[in-house]
This record gives structure tokens, C-alpha cells and sequence, in this order.
């Protein structure tokens, strides 16, 4: 025998992000462990800037979402800029993701940049460090143009940025932001 046909519906892939967690007992950004400020940089062109301040915006432990706002920045396939940090309290390390492929996780491949050097706290809480933490955030050449979420997260207590997960990670410490930008197709090559 056969049925009526059953449709069973999804939600878009975007909706799907996980939600970082930390250590049991995590404090996320309560203690000064934030990003504080976030720029993203076309050489000495800030073409974005997000001061969230030394404490998390969200209700949520450790994780900020800033996806609402819509796209907050323009950059092309292909080419590399800088993103500026800087920490609240404690110094951190910062690792940034771009989901290219809308499939709702950040792989290994998406990740576009990470601190090899812990940016510096600013000892007193409450406050924002006035000394950031620069690395190169490099864009594949060939992904999709148009919006796509982009991830930045800081943990305390890891080696460098590299170590750190984009969804989960035993530790206390940290805060995750999530963005929306969009990016532009690359520059057509000249023909030789």
C-alpha cells in the first residue's frame, strides 16, 4: 500500500549553528575574558568596527550574536585583511571562521585566521585593553559571493588560536561573536 506523501521540513542551514560551550562550571566572559573590540582592517582602512565592551552583551554564557544587524562588512574572495582585537580584563588567544559553504558548522578548511601571540589584558576589570592583537584573516578565492556567518572566539589557556574550537572547548574562560559579511567576488585575472 502506499501513503500520502509526508513532508518533513528543515530549518535553513543557517539556523543551525551550534552555541559554544565551555568547561562545567564555566564563567564565559563574566570575569573580563571578552572580546572587547573587533576591526577588521583593508591595510590602514578600518572598514568595520564592533566595541561590545568588557562585559557580554548577550544573556547567554560566553556567546554573543550580532547576526541581527545584517552584514556588517563587504571583503573580496581571495584577499587578505586584519583583524584587530582587543581583550577586556585577562589577555586571550582569537581564532576567526567563515562558513563558505552555508552548512551550518565551521570546518577546519573555513578557518581564515588565528593569534599566534596572546593579546594583552588589560589587568583591571571593566576595562578594555588599549593594546590589540593583530593577525591576517585570508579569504579562499573561490567561495560563493554573497552572505555568509563568520565566527571569532577567544579562549583563555590555550597554546594559540589555532587550538581553539569553533564550537566546543573545555574551558572556562571565553566569549564567541557571530557576524554576518559578505563577501565579493574575486578580481577577474588579466589574461597573460
Amino acid at each position: 500500500d502506499i501513503s500520502t506523501p509526508i513532508f518533513v521540513g528543515q530549518s535553513p542551514a543557517l539556523s543551525c549553528y551550534c552555541i559554544p560551550t565551555l568547561a562545567a562550571g564555566n564563567l564565559g566572559c563574566t570575569d573580563g575574558d571578552v572580546i572587547a573590540q573587533i576591526s577588521i582592517l583593508n591595510g590602514a582602512t578600518n572598514l568595520y568596527t564592533n566595541t561590545s565592551g568588557a562585559g557580554c552583551p548577550s544573556g547567554l554564557v560566553g556567546y554573543s550574536d550580532y547576526t541581527s544587524l545584517g552584514s556588517v562588512v563587504n571583503m573580496q574572495a581571495g584577499n587578505t585583511y586584519t583583524c584587530q582585537v582587543f581583550a577586556g580584563q585577562y589577555g586571550e588567544h582569537y581564532t576567526a571562521w567563515v562558513d563558505y559553504n552555508d552548512d551550518g558548522a565551521f570546518a577546519p578548511s573555513e578557518r581564515i585566521g588565528f593569534t599566534t601571540v596572546q593579546a594583552p589584558g588589560s589587568g583591571s576589570v571593566g576595562v578594555v585593553s588599549t593594546t590589540p592583537a593583530n593577525f591576517n584573516i585570508t579569504l579562499a578565492c573561490n567561495p560563493l559571493p554573497g552572505a555568509h556567518r563568520m565566527r571569532v572566539r577567544c579562549v583563555f589557556g590555550v597554546a594559540n588560536g589555532l587550538a581553539i574550537n569553533p564550537c566546543a572547548q573545555n574551558n572556562f574562560y571565553g566569549e564567541t561573536e557571530d557576524y554576518i559579511i559578505t563577501i565579493d567576488p574575486p578580481l577577474s585575472c588579466p589574461a597573460p
